[in-house]
């Protein structure tokens, strides 16, 4: 799978890595949540949409690298969103 971002160095350390790899998402979220509540610039909005997306990213790593075959779920998910309407008649798919 291609990433976005370089590997983050806890990506193996930790047994409990889902539960805190969750609570960093829920906390990236409210992070957007705030920015945009408080009319934060857009840069900065965005900065946090890049800190999500960079620890959503960790997480999927971590699962590729415990045997999950995240290319498979990626497909999958793409096709369930293409059947439910989401996507427009291009397609720009990262692989």
């Amino acid at each position: 799978m291609r990433y976005q971002f370089p590997r983050a160095r806890f990506v193996d350390t930790s047994p409990k890595f889902d539960e805190r790899q969750f609570l960093a998402m829920k906390r990236e979220c409210n992070e957007i949540k705030h920015a945009i509540a408080d009319r934060e610039i857009p840069d900065r909005i965005l900065e946090e949409v890049f800190d999500l997306l960079h620890t959503c990213e960790t997480f999927i790593r971590r699962k590729e690298e415990e045997g999950v075959d995240v290319r498979i779920m990626r497909v999958f998910v793409e096709q369930k969103n293409r059947e439910r309407g989401y996507y427009t008649d291009e397609r720009e798919v990262i692989a």
